[in-house]
């Protein structure tokens, strides 16, 4: 496991920010990692997306949790980290998968 000060480059990709603290100690969010320039893949919020170099996967648990209510944008999503360096987005839906 990595504590919050280590860091986990692959491929020159940062994997070892959940996503969840932010820059100067604001609020984590797929907007503010793009503007750190440099690729990153985060988890933390549930929802998929890309953003100017950043990666951020779905949930990988139920998307039904209790507290979460619908309209939501959660999706099982996952970042697949290639020998290249390139990533891809993994979604999927049932048991269907989708990488767009």
């Amino acid at each position: 496991f990595l504590s919050r000060e280590d860091s986990l480059k692959l491929a020159r990709v940062e994997h070892a920010l959940h996503g969840d603290k932010g820059v100067g100690g604001s609020r984590g969010s797929i907007g503010a990692y793009s503007k750190m320039g440099c690729k990153v893949t985060i988890g933390h919020s549930h929802t998929p997306g890309i953003r100017d170099g950043v990666f951020q996967t779905g949930v990988t648990g139920s998307l039904n949790m209790g507290y979460n209510t619908k309209p939501t944008t959660w999706l099982h999503a996952h970042v697949v980290l290639h020998a290249d360096g390139k990533r891809q987005m993994v979604i999927t839906v049932g048991s269907d998968y989708a990488a767009p």
